[in-house]
């Protein structure tokens, strides 16, 4: 089950939640803290979101923000599908499989976020073209940032430690 699902809304805001998911099920098998399907505007912001598939799930939407939220023992913090235009901030994401997840999205600012202990990546840009990657901490993954066919992105101002690979671009 899913903590909260927008579906087609506008403008929408998600804050202050504290969403725990089904710890009895395969991380595979639960379902996301925040699903976002083309709900353009929405903003999560300042929630603690735990033990679900991946705290914020958002597809086909624009004009997003993602601030101030806390994510644990996840899969991915953050994982935006085909998202343009939108803002991940200021998140903290602790012992997730992956820190933050951008695919196929364009125009994407990710800044002032932390990903401590994720066991594969700490931000992953897959396709993701036109965005700005910026004062994030990642400490503590196998790769601090992994970039996958990404192009023309601005990467600056990071701090990346004990990973065993600090930036990887493929």
């Amino acid at each position: 089950s899913v903590g909260v699902y927008l579906w087609g809304t506008q403008d929408s805001y998600i804050n202050g939640n504290k969403i725990v998911g089904n710890q009895d099920l395969r991380m595979s098998e639960r379902g996301n803290g925040v699903t976002i399907w083309n709900a353009p505007g929405s903003q999560v912001v300042n929630n603690d979101i735990m033990y679900g598939r991946d705290g914020i799930f958002t597809n086909y939407s624009k004009q997003n923000t993602f601030s101030g939220n806390t994510f644990r023992n996840l899969r991915y913090g953050v994982h935006s599908m085909y998202t343009n235009d939108s803002e991940v901030s200021n998140n903290i994401s602790i012992h997730n499989d992956i820190g933050y997840a951008i695919m196929f999205s364009d125009r994407i600012t990710v800044s002032g976020n932390i990903a401590l202990e994720s066991v594969n990546q700490g931000i992953m840009m897959n396709y993701a073209n036109h965005s700005t990657v910026e004062g994030n901490t990642v400490y503590q993954a196998d790769k601090c940032v992994y970039f996958y066919n990404a192009n023309i992105n601005k990467i600056y101002n990071n701090h990346f430690e004990q990973c065993e690979i600090g930036v990887h671009y493929t």
